[in-house]
């Protein structure tokens, strides 16, 4: 199991990155909460989360996950947080969740939870669930390793990268395709689609 919890290190990274820019949206994505959160405030965000208040729930994981607001940084709270907003549907409180899960953070390492969670998010439409799911497909963590299957998430990687117009990102994903499966026509596709669309 060693080898796979270092192969997973850079998920960790991704994981950080993501809640930094995470924003208020429909599908419920977080808002940053502000950097000097008074006592009052956290007694109503965790008041709101027992109450079963989604919001609240995904910025307490968030906000326990990387140590923000006057919260500690802590595992297990995080963990516990960002669980109940994912079985509630919150589409990067899933993919955080595949991240706890995959890294064993606040919870025992468990890879095809990971998988399970990944997928919901990646379901949904969430690149970096997307491009997650492609690793772990290509790997064979968690789940049966397939290029073709790995090929497809990150296919749609790219083309939800696409839509939200990173390039860079869209174009990564095409790579890894192509580093997978030279000359699949996935690849080409998506190469073909950047070429029109990108600056």
């Amino acid at each position: 199991m060693k080898p796979v919890r270092a192969g997973l290190a850079g998920i960790l990274l991704v994981w950080v990155v993501a809640l930094m820019g995470c924003q208020t949206g429909p599908s419920g994505e977080l808002a940053r909460p502000p950097s000097g959160t008074t006592r009052p405030e956290l007694l109503k965000l965790h008041r709101e989360g027992r109450h079963g208040d989604l919001r609240a729930q995904a910025l307490l994981g968030m906000m326990y996950g990387s140590g923000v607001g006057g919260l500690p940084r802590d595992g297990k709270r995080a963990f516990y947080w960002t669980k109940l907003a994912a079985e509630q549907g919150n589409v990067r409180s899933q993919y955080n969740l595949g991240v706890f899960f995959a890294q064993g953070l606040g919870t025992q390492q468990n890879l095809e939870r990971a998988v399970y969670w990944f997928r919901r998010a990646a379901q949904q439409g969430l690149a970096e669930a997307q491009l997650h799911m492609g690793l772990m497909r290509e790997k064979g963590w968690g789940i049966h390793r397939c290029p073709y299957a790995a090929s497809y998430w990150y296919f749609q990687a790219g083309e939800s990268y696409l839509a939200r117009g990173d390039f860079r990102k869209a174009r990564y994903a095409a790579e890894e395709i192509n580093r997978l499966l030279p000359g699949y026509y996935l690849a080409t596709e998506l190469a073909d689609e950047i070429f029109l669309y990108a600056p």
